[in-house]
């Protein structure tokens, strides 16, 4: 599967997204689970929460969303069955779109072997977790 990975900015994203930097690409982004149904901009990696499925603007969707915390309560900090529900809701979501929109990148911003994004700390599992589900994700 092509997967690009990097530590990439939620600016980072939002520039190559607009300027088509890798055409035909998902671009994965890390969000509380409150707002994964949301399309309005959020911060960091969440910048990027515009361009998903959920925007009606949207006819073809460019970022999908990974949870990583509960707003109030912070990131992660166990791998729960709840919080594993939520994650593999996210990458079914995920698998979804690229079955139907043909993708032939994933972007995803992992610094130092762990989900990277500048706003929670995530326990070991959770992060572990991630990456398993990142890379059973399959391009057509």
């Amino acid at each position: 599967m092509p997967l690009i990975i990097n530590n990439f900015s939620g600016n980072d994203l939002e520039y190559m997204i607009n300027n088509d930097i890798y055409q035909n690409a998902l671009y994965l982004y890390y969000d509380s689970i409150e707002e994964l149904c949301a399309y309005n901009s959020g911060k960091f990696s969440s910048l990027i929460r515009q361009y998903n499925r959920f925007n009606p603007k949207n006819k073809y969707p460019k970022s999908a969303g990974i949870p990583i915390a509960n707003r109030k309560k912070g990131g992660f900090q166990k791998l729960t069955k709840q919080i594993s529900a939520y994650i593999d809701l996210a990458f079914n979501d995920i698998q979804e779109l690229i079955d139907i929109y043909q993708y032939d990148n994933i972007i995803i911003s992992i610094r130092d072997g762990k989900p990277y994004n500048q706003l929670y700390c995530i326990a070991d599992d959770v992060s572990d977790y991630i990456l398993k589900k990142v890379n059973s994700l399959k391009l057509n």
